[in-house]
């Protein structure tokens, strides 16, 4: 959360506005009552969510409970379908960014298909997001060490992956590229919302940041 917070702080400082009320909680709560009265209490016209997904449900359905109809923006913690599908309809119409968007089955791609059916093979099951993002982390991860080459240092591990330049995974996903002095892949990220149970996206292009 603390990580997501910096975030918030940074774009709020930016777009000149203020953060009017800020909760935490510990991984252990299960009453989110107290905390969700704080935050009503600010006036606030947006939550942003910190959380996984078992408190982002639970944060949600304490607003409900106490008849708060605000809107919640989280990050790609909660683009899970436990979130979406919580019973209900309780998570209707709450919002996520994700950098990469979850894989329809049914997608025709080569690249996609291959992947389905490998993974159907061996796991026995349709893949999730979870499944879906470890395949392109391990991608990654082969990349960078085949740039590293054969006598495997930190230093040389470390220039194989900042030599990775405009690489994309078999899902369509923003192009990835690393330098020495940025570690981070991408700038760009989908908002999703949650409609009928299901993460939808409100645009197929990613925004950037």
């Amino acid at each position: 959360g603390r990580d997501i917070m910096d975030g918030v702080r940074d774009q709020l400082k930016a777009m000149n506005l203020t953060l009017t009320a800020e909760t935490l909680h510990k991984p252990t709560d299960a009453d989110f009552g107290a905390y969700t009265a704080r935050l009503r209490d600010s006036n606030c016209d947006l939550v942003i969510l910190g959380t996984i997904v078992k408190d982002t449900i639970q944060i949600v359905a304490s607003a409900k409970k106490m008849g708060w109809n605000i809107e919640f923006l989280g990050q790609a913690a909660i683009y899970d379908d436990a979130v979406a599908e919580a019973p209900g309809g309780l998570t209707e119409g709450i919002f996520t960014m994700t950098p990469i968007l979850k894989l329809d089955p049914e997608d025709s791609r080569p690249s996609v298909r291959a992947f389905v059916e490998k993974y159907k093979k061996v796991g026995g099951r349709e893949p999730n997001f979870a499944a879906q993002i470890g395949y392109t982390a391990a991608q990654l991860t082969v990349l960078g060490l085949k740039n590293a080459g054969r006598d495997l240092t930190v230093q040389s591990l470390m220039a194989g992956f900042e030599s990775i330049k405009d690489w994309r995974d078999d899902f369509g996903s923003p192009a990835m590229t690393f330098s020495a002095t940025k570690h981070q892949g991408s700038d760009s990220s989908y908002l999703c919302v949650v409609k009928g149970g299901r993460w939808v996206p409100v645009s197929t292009s990613p925004y950037g940041y």
